[in-house]
């Protein structure tokens, strides 16, 4: 997939589904303050696509030529950019987690 003119990465558009989940999280948290989401943070990994040019390609295919990163932001800043090996799955992303995250 080749990355837009203007230099952003491109996503496909959200599924009906995942549209339908982040509604009902939307709504199942839309009580919280602001004083709340100061205690959240917001963690993704991604895989990227690196070609031979400057090109940077957002969901790679896990070839040679991608790397697999995760990240996390909160209300404190944003945190290092890990490299991972591969997909985190539930049990491997909380034995990570395992001591505090510093931002």
């Amino acid at each position: 997939r080749a990355a837009p003119p203007d230099g952003r990465a491109s996503r496909p558009p959200i599924g009906r589904g995942n549209e339908a989940r982040r509604l009902e999280w939307a709504r199942k948290h839309q009580h919280l303050t602001a004083d709340d989401w100061k205690k959240v943070l917001f963690a993704d990994e991604a895989t990227f696509e690196v070609d031979g040019d400057p090109t940077v390609t957002h969901g790679g295919g896990g070839g040679g030529n991608s790397v697999r990163v995760w990240g996390c932001f909160s209300h404190s800043g944003v945190g290092h950019l890990h490299r991972v090996d591969r997909a985190l799955t539930e049990e491997s992303y909380l034995s990570g987690c395992s001591g505090p995250i510093y931002i």
